[in-house]
């Protein structure tokens, strides 16, 4: 079973940039941890800071 972690980048702006973000997603599920990143996973309309604590409290809820 995986671990959710949150993993907060910018929108890529150049192609290597994007493979880097692939590499390190790819390197986190190869050990069993799930990367989340609000607007890529996770989706709220509510402002970007709310929605990010909203995300890692899921996260450490979801530890204890």
């Amino acid at each position: 079973m995986s671990s959710s972690i949150f993993l907060s980048y910018p929108r890529p702006f150049k192609k290597r940039q994007e493979e880097f973000i692939e590499r390190i997603i790819h390197y986190f599920e190869e050990r069993e941890l799930q990367p989340r990143t609000l607007g890529v996973t996770d989706y709220d309309m509510d402002a970007p800071l709310t929605a990010i604590r909203r995300l890692m409290l899921q996260l450490l809820l979801s530890i204890e």
